[in-house]
């Protein structure tokens, strides 16, 4: 990745919130963890993540292919500090909201147990079993783990575990719903064999005609299905270089068009 002076990087220097600064973050009383890494910016707050140069730009890809299909993320800035890779994230937590793990909601969740993502992703048919969707009482939660279900597939995405997915449960009418998706680090991987695809809302298996069959049950996958089969992942590194006044290397550029074009394949199954 090349940067110029012109590149929208974000230069910044930690320093530890103050006590009034950590309760105008509205971070939940929960997740004081994120405290440690969370940065001010312009009187805006950013959890700051050290990074490498790809796993950043996954980071890029997956807000942008999100908000193609209407998917709440988070936004990704590139910052750098002592020379070192950022990725910044707005935070986003609102005090009309409380914030969990979807496991301290629920009680149970499903894994994907021990289910090679690249048995998923090379083997002609993937089975995929509901399990936790069936509790979800709220339709747009529903479509919203549907979108995040093709968009983890669409970017080979194996890193989807318990703590990398929130829910936001409104304080007054006490409806659930995803929180903003955040973290695409582990995708378009080398050796998908060595990673779990950890959803805690479905399971992922080898079955003939599963995934016709979960279509017929959630047909609106249909409509995000069409956007992310008809979106080219070189467009998609085009606008982030513009976006970003970056240039991304031919190396990068050559593996995530070889990976999508694999993924992609998967997704016509459905």
């Amino acid at each position: 990745m090349h940067f110029s002076s012109e590149s929208n990087i974000i230069c910044f220097k930690p320093k530890k919130l103050t006590d009034e600064e950590i309760i105008e973050s509205n971070i939940p009383n929960n997740l004081k963890t994120v405290i440690d890494k969370t940065i001010m910016i312009n009187n805006e707050y950013y959890y700051s993540k050290t990074i490498n140069e790809e796993s950043l730009i996954n980071e890029l890809i997956g807000t942008y292919l999100a908000k193609l299909i209407n998917l709440d993320a988070v936004d990704y800035k590139i910052g750098n500090y002592n020379d070192n890779l950022y990725a910044l994230s707005k935070l986003f937590y609102n005090q009309q909201f409380d914030y969990t793990y979807v496991h301290n909601y629920y009680n149970k969740y499903a894994s994907a147990n021990n289910t090679s993502l690249l048995k998923c992703m090379f083997s002609p048919f993937i089975y995929i079993e509901d399990s936790m969707v069936e509790l979800v009482e709220n339709k747009e939660m529903i479509n919203n783990i549907l979108k995040l279900i093709l968009l983890d597939i669409k970017m080979g995405q194996v890193d989807r575990h318990i703590f990398n997915l929130l829910i936001k449960i409104n304080k007054e009418t006490k409806q659930v719903d995803l929180a903003p998706i955040y973290d695409f680090s582990y995708s378009y991987v080398d050796n998908l064999n060595t990673y779990i695809y950890e959803n805690p809302f479905i399971e992922l298996k080898e079955n003939i005609f599963s995934l016709k069959a979960f279509s017929l049950k959630y047909p609106q996958i249909k409509e995000y299905l069409d956007i992310l089969l008809h979106t080219n992942i070189q467009d998609v590194l085009n606008d982030i270089e513009d976006k970003n006044n970056i240039k991304i290397d031919n190396k990068y550029i050559d593996k995530y068009i070889y990976k999508d074009r694999q993924y992609t394949r998967t997704l016509k199954k459905f």
